[in-house]
């Protein structure tokens, strides 16, 4: 094969490597692809949740720029659900849910440091995790416009709180809170923290999400660098 064709090769390659990652980035308006990517499987009335956020609330201090966290929720679906959701602290956990996946969806990625200053009001008492009007008192303790949070609950947050649903099935995630990292599963707190070979302490996550970042950098570049070969 001529050194020609080679070049033209790697070029259509690289650019339907680039298309694919905006494809993917693209599909979910939560994800930055030029970020790292942490994800939070949780229950919004769980103990171990509110201990994973609390966690994340001093990790995201130190890499809110290069990283993008979101929550998705665990449960098991079922039709006769009054939210489409059997949630394991019953129906108003479920609604807790839909609560943090509104918020998500209306302010997430832009005011993510709103987003867990909020959980972390919210963690204050988890048994009024659901209720809406507990729930506007820490969005207002953040200074946040609640009303787009509150029409979400009313018409799309039960769908949202299925599709979530699902998105963890695919996972295979069953455990609250379980902690991924770009769609890797990287510790478990489940009463004790394990399966987490990096460790679990705050620092341990911002190493992890640090290094992350270089390699997807460094990744950049080289694409760069085969898409400019001529």
């Amino acid at each position: 094969m001529s050194r020609t064709r080679v070049r033209v090769l790697i070029s259509i390659l690289t650019i339907a490597l680039i298309y694919l990652t905006l494809q993917y980035s693209s599909n979910d308006p939560n994800t930055d692809a030029s970020k790292v990517s942490v994800e939070l499987y949780v229950m919004s009335q769980c103990p171990d949740a509110e201990a994973c956020e609390q966690v994340f609330q001093s990790v995201m201090s130190e890499v809110n720029d290069i990283a993008v966290i979101r929550t998705d929720y665990v449960g098991v679906l079922d039709p006769n659900a009054k939210y489409g959701v059997a949630c394991k602290h019953g129906d108003q956990e479920c609604l807790g849910n839909i609560h943090e996946l509104c918020f998500e969806s209306n302010y997430l990625p832009t005011k993510q440091t709103k987003f867990i200053d909020w959980l972390s009001c919210l963690n204050r008492d988890l048994s009024q995790k659901g209720d809406l009007e507990y729930s506007r008192s820490c969005a207002l303790k953040v200074n946040v416009d609640y009303t787009p949070i509150e029409q979400c609950v009313r018409t799309q947050g039960r769908q949202l709180l299925i599709e979530s649903i699902r998105k963890t099935n695919a996972k295979g995630v069953t455990k609250s809170c379980t902690i991924h990292l770009n769609g890797k599963q990287r510790c478990i707190k489940d009463g004790d923290w394990y399966d987490c070979p990096g460790g679990h302490e705050v620092q341990d996550f911002v190493r992890d999400i640090r290094n992350a970042y270089a390699g997807m950098k460094e990744r950049t570049r080289m694409n760069t660098r085969l898409f400019n070969i001529n």
